[in-house]
């Protein structure tokens, strides 16, 4: 009998010690992955740094579609203005989502080399090493859980900003459409030509509309010759469609070969819309990504971990690595965060 009861005790001790040994491991595994998550974050802010998140390229088409649409007279121009504010709240949003990490990233560099260092330094007292500790869960783990809630409540604006800008896309490619359908602006206005194109009088409608449709001719020619990023499409297609010469201006333009301009224009500008709002979507989508990993930090239960530290000494070493590869993540995004803007410095120097 007391075989017995020395052999069930023996399994109770086993099986206890082995619900402690997988529950230090999962403690210890969530610190890990809360390091981790952390340096992964950082890092993706830091590849995104020179493209904010795709949003330049969203930017150079927006400013193609304004620039190409300085002379536009129908329904379509209404969404401009809503279409430059929405992108541009977009942009500072993206700023406020992303600026927290990077200055909680500095902030923990001078604490990390301090502090990571010394962990293994024997003329420490234990005391001085749960101090140490203390001092990288509070001032690094604890502080970026708080930075990562900072930074996913930004992030639902951000989505919520990206679109709107997509709805304002939307709604300007149909405006656009509507533009050119039997009753939009710009049919009505090509019909009345068409009608008195022969014998246009002074003063008259179709007159008028006749110096509406040269004068955005002569915009479109201008804006094909401009030097700026947003004209290769538009310079490609009209090759592509061989009206380079009218252009060029190689000879005088009739109007058809000017209503023919002004049309594929149109049709190339729808394009770039559709670009926009696709490049729109794809923001939105991978902010999504970003928005889960935020909240699986936001998640994570601050009081335990110092708690668990300081009783699982023995265990701590094993998180070394995953703080000093946060430390180098950091120090990676601050050093081409201060070379940019010191550029950016130099060049207004210049």
């Amino acid at each position: 009998m007391k075989r017995k009861t020395h052999l069930i005790f023996l399994i109770v001790s086993c099986i206890l010690f082995a619900k402690s040994s997988a529950e230090e491991n999962n403690e210890l595994e969530t610190v890990k992955t809360l390091a981790q998550s952390l340096a992964k974050i950082v890092s993706k802010y830091r590849n995104e740094f020179e493209t904010d998140g795709n949003l330049d390229e969203l930017k150079d088409v927006i400013s193609t579609i304004d620039t190409s649409m300085l002379e536009y007279q129908g329904l379509a121009r209404n969404q401009l203005d809503s279409l430059r504010t929405s992108y541009s709240a977009a942009h500072l949003t993206y700023q406020a989502t992303v600026d927290p990490v990077f200055q909680w990233c500095v902030s923990i560099n001078s604490t990390l080399n301090l502090f990571i260092t010394q962990i293994g330094n024997e003329g420490l007292s234990q005391s001085d090493r749960n101090s140490i500790w203390k001092i990288l869960v509070q001032g690094v783990l604890i502080s970026g859980i708080d930075t990562a809630d900072n930074s996913l409540k930004q992030l639902n604006h951000l989505q919520n900003k990206t679109k709107a800008l997509n709805r304002i896309l939307v709604q300007m490619l149909k405006s656009i459409d509507d533009d050119f359908r039997p009753n939009g602006y710009y049919e009505k206005r090509r019909q009345e030509i068409m009608d008195r194109y022969t014998t246009p009088k002074p003063g008259h409608t179709a007159a008028q509309a006749l110096d509406v449709i040269l004068r955005f001719f002569k915009a479109i020619v201008a804006f094909l010759k401009a030097p700026h990023r947003g004209v290769e499409p538009f310079v490609e297609e009209f090759n592509r469609n061989g009206l380079n010469d009218v252009m060029d201006q190689r000879h005088n333009p009739t109007y058809q070969e000017e209503v023919a301009a002004i049309k594929l224009f149109f049709t190339v500008l729808g394009n770039q819309i559709k670009k926009a709002e696709s490049i729109s979507d794809k923001v939105s989508n991978e902010f999504e990504v970003d928005k889960s990993n935020l909240e699986h930090l936001s998640g994570i239960n601050k009081e335990n971990i110092f708690k668990w530290l300081e009783s699982n000494p023995e265990l701590r070493a094993q998180l070394i690595p995953s703080f000093q590869e946060l430390g180098r993540v950091c120090e990676g995004y601050q050093i081409i965060r201060s070379n940019f803007y010191d550029a950016g410095a130099r060049r207004r120097r210049l």
